[in-house]
């Protein structure tokens, strides 16, 4: 069985942020096979899959996600 790497980004809970997110990985050419984004406290662990994790990775690092 492939083995499946989780990436996890704390979002500050606001208009547009996880769609800054979502763009970033869009621009990069990746896919999100799976997204997962509970709230706490005006913050989210945002926990999601994607295609191509070297170059989501990549495309993170760049834009300065941690």
């Amino acid at each position: 069985m492939p083995k499946i790497t989780q990436l996890v980004v704390s979002l500050e809970s606001k208009p547009g942020v996880l769609a800054k997110l979502c763009r970033t990985l869009a621009d990069a050419n990746v896919n999100m096979t799976a997204l997962c984004a509970p709230e706490t406290t005006g913050r989210a662990k945002v926990r999601f899959l994607v295609a191509d994790l070297p170059r989501a990775k990549e495309a993170l690092k760049a834009a300065k996600y941690e």
